[in-house]
């Protein structure tokens, strides 16, 4: 998904007609769940958000840039959902 990146930590428009990404039907639906319960939210408001969730608090490390594992996200995902 590095097309988002360039949005950087501005509003990321709702996109036009469908893009697909080669999605499966229950991976659109998921998304459309998505967007349609964060999309009013802003970056800030997103972030703080995340932050508050177990795979970043257990990844963080004050001052440095750390990426969390696609395994922490999912293990979290799967426990929650």
């Amino acid at each position: 998904m590095n097309i988002l990146k360039k949005y950087g930590s501005d509003e990321i428009p709702e996109w036009e007609g469908d893009k697909g990404f080669f999605l499966k039907e229950e991976e659109r639906e998921t998304l459309q769940v998505v967007w349609n319960s964060y999309s009013d939210q802003t970056a800030s408001q997103l972030v703080s958000l995340t932050h508050r969730h177990r795979p970043w608090i257990m990844n963080y490390i004050n001052g440095e840039r750390v990426r969390i594992s696609n395994e922490d996200i999912r293990d979290y995902f799967k426990e929650v959902y």
